[in-house]
């Protein structure tokens, strides 16, 4: 079983009737928590994965063929050759929680506008108690 079959069977454990409202019920908040994070991730890693990329071109460009070069372009490389089987699994995490997000709301996630309050809202019953931990 792979950490995707895991990430869905997960998904399903969460109540999805604890709430009038979708969104609020557990499953909603968990796959709006997750796709949010899932799509932050990709951002960041494609932003690293880029930058590395353009620093490793311009080594390569202005390359004099000294060692020192040599080691950096190396070092990019390797870096990048680390990067990109994280960036492919948050990819694939991510269309993962993006899927069960289409099907349990029935519409495609959308990122929140940045500076916007992002799941502000919380439903609190009028008799609601606080735990006391």
């Amino acid at each position: 079983m792979n950490h995707l079959t895991a990430t869905i069977k997960a998904i399903k454990l969460y109540p999805a009737d604890d709430s009038e409202k979708l969104e609020f019920t557990s499953r909603g908040r968990f796959l709006r928590n997750n796709c949010y994070s899932s799509t932050n991730d990709v951002r960041y890693l494609k932003a690293q994965h880029r930058q590395a990329r353009a620093e490793w071109s311009i080594l390569k460009e202005d390359s004099k063929g000294d060692e020192s070069t040599a080691k950096a372009i190396q070092d990019k490389q390797g870096y990048m050759a680390t990067l990109e089987p994280s960036l492919d699994s948050a990819i694939e995490v991510r269309k993962c929680f993006e899927e069960e997000h289409l099907k349990f709301f029935g519409k495609e996630y959308t990122q929140p506008v940045k500076g916007t309050k992002h799941l502000s809202s919380q439903e609190v019953d009028s008799n609601y108690e606080p735990k006391q931990y």
